[in-house]
């Protein structure tokens, strides 16, 4: 018997495996899935500290409609948990703002072909095409956007915001723009000290996941040192006292989801390196 657990990166694994934990009893701080499913299940043992998908992708296109003169957006989305509820909700949200929904098409996990739909979307002409998936997919997505011809701003989620991307993506990848919760370069002590710690162990730079499950681990031993202790009802203790706890993502701000907010940011692939977007 384990007293918290740190993770899933995957969201439909974290759906899977809080739905059989929430019996258990045992507290479950998550800082890398991104569905919002996971805390609209209304579970008492799953707590979130990173924002979810749809406050990502929508952040992400309202930037673009308000400051980027964004008129005319495409989707392409996986047919899943994973992919449509985050998009839905941004694509409700572009419309609001006055942009176009030019087309909503979808995929299947494992699918490598996808000519059908960016074929279908190129008629309907986006300024910008959003992708929702994994890397494995988006990757080869990518490819085929620049294959077509489709002059688009290519932007996915923070799930395909990762090195590997830009391994199999290639020159495909650069420019490709995606919201996070966290990059390397930020102007505070608490993230220039993580990123230098990282470095000096692993040889290589963190992202967003890995400033996630750093969080997610001092965020549970906070909680116990709140809470008077270690087992499972000491650190749910200690979690509904954490309001205000900095860590790599911002103070954090459950809500009654226990869901935390925090800041948005955007980045880019440039040159094999993932940067600040402006």
């Amino acid at each position: 018997k384990v007293d918290a657990i740190v993770g899933s990166s995957a969201s439909l694994v974290t759906i899977a495996f809080t739905r059989e934990n929430e019996r258990y009893k045992v507290p479950v701080v998550n800082g890398m899935a991104g569905s919002p499913t996971i805390t609209e299940q209304g579970y008492k043992y799953t707590w979130r500290i990173n924002m979810t998908d749809a406050q990502l992708d929508t952040k992400a296109v309202e930037h673009f409609v308000e400051n980027k003169n964004l008129e005319r957006i495409a989707f392409l989305v996986e047919n899943s948990d994973y992919g449509k509820p985050p998009t839905q909700a941004a694509a409700e949200r572009a419309k609001e703002l006055g942009a176009t929904v030019t087309t909503y098409e979808e995929y299947n996990r494992g699918e490598t072909d996808f000519k059908a739909q960016l074929s279908k979307i190129k008629d309907t002409n986006p300024q910008a095409l959003f992708v929702h998936g994994y890397y494995t997919e988006g990757s080869i997505i990518a490819r085929q956007v620049k294959e077509l011809g489709l002059d688009v701003t290519l932007m996915v989620n923070m799930g395909q915001g990762v090195p590997k991307f830009m391994e199999l993506a290639g020159d495909a990848a650069n420019g490709a723009v995606f919201p996070t919760t966290w990059l390397p370069g930020l102007d505070n002590d608490l993230s220039r000290n993580f990123e230098q710690a990282y470095k000096d162990k692993y040889g290589s730079e963190p992202g967003a996941f890995e400033a996630g499950t750093y969080d997610a681990i001092f965020t549970v031993l906070e909680a116990a040192k709140r809470g008077g202790g270690a087992t499972p009802k000491q650190i749910q203790e200690g979690l509904t006292q954490i309001e205000g706890y900095e860590i790599l993502m911002g103070d954090i701000r459950f809500d009654e989801k226990q869901q935390n907010g925090g800041e948005v940011r955007l980045a880019t692939f440039k040159e094999g390196k993932i940067v600040p977007f402006n």
